[in-house]
Formats: C-alpha cells, sequence, structure tokens
C-alpha cells in the first residue's frame, strides 16, 4: 500500500515552547500557560488566554494565526535546510472555520480553498481508499 503522506519535518509555536520540540517537552511535563488577558468577553468579563512573549497580546483571529503558521512553517522548513530548494509539496492548512470566512463580497482568492471540514472529509475518503 502507497503511503498517503510523508512527514519530514514539523514546526510549532506554542504558549509552552517556541519551537516543536520544546512544545512536545513542556507538554509532557503537563505545563500550563494560561493567564487573565487584557480583553473581555461579550459581557465585559476578562478573558484567559495563553500568551507567547514574541506576539502582541492585542492580536486576535486570523491575524494572530497567521503570525503563528508563519513561525511554525518557517522552523519546519529550517529542518529541511538546503534540500528543500529541490523538493515538491502540498500543504493542506486547516483552520477554524470562522478564521477562514471571507468577509461579505470578498473574492476568492485560490480555487483550493475549501472549509476544513470539506477538506478533512475528503482526504478521509482518499485514504480510506
Amino acid at each position: 500500500m502507497r503511503p498517503v503522506a510523508v512527514m519530514v519535518a514539523a514546526g510549532a509555536v506554542t504558549p509552552i515552547g517556541l519551537r516543536s520540540i520544546d512544545t512536545a517537552f513542556s507538554h509532557r511535563a503537563a505545563a500550563a500557560a494560561m493567564r487573565e488577558a487584557p480583553l473581555v468577553d461579550g459581557s465585559g468579563e476578562p478573558i484567559t488566554m495563553c500568551f507567547l512573549p514574541t506576539l502582541d497580546p492585542l492580536v486576535t483571529g486570523a491575524q494572530r494565526a497567521a503570525l503563528l503558521a508563519a513561525r511554525a512553517l518557517g522552523e519546519a522548513l529550517e529542518k529541511l535546510g538546503p534540500a528543500a530548494r529541490g523538493l515538491r509539496m502540498q500543504m493542506t492548512l486547516c483552520l477554524d472555520e470562522h478564521l477562514g470566512q471571507r468577509p461579505p463580497g470578498a473574492r476568492r482568492r485560490r480555487s483550493g480553498s475549501a472549509p476544513s471540514s470539506r477538506r478533512a472529509a475528503r482526504r478521509t475518503r482518499r485514504s480510506s481508499r
């Protein structure tokens, strides 16, 4: 059976580690990083969230996700080194549905964009064949 995917590198940026290896060890040690945020919910109550010392705590939503993803992707590509230049890859990015929505009237930018739930369902069907 031919593998559906092969993972050759990973990257992660989290409140418990700024690299994937740090995150893995901190997670294994049950490290916690939640604290009160300078933001409030719909009722005016402070919310709790995880912080990164390298990220503005007021950045939220899709912008926050993009900053985190760029740094994690950078880590993964760095691990590949010079070999990355000759490789072809297909990348699937899954976001919470509300982060992937376009504003009303906005044009679709890429022909391959689809809600993550639909993409995940397609991947599952393909891998079970």
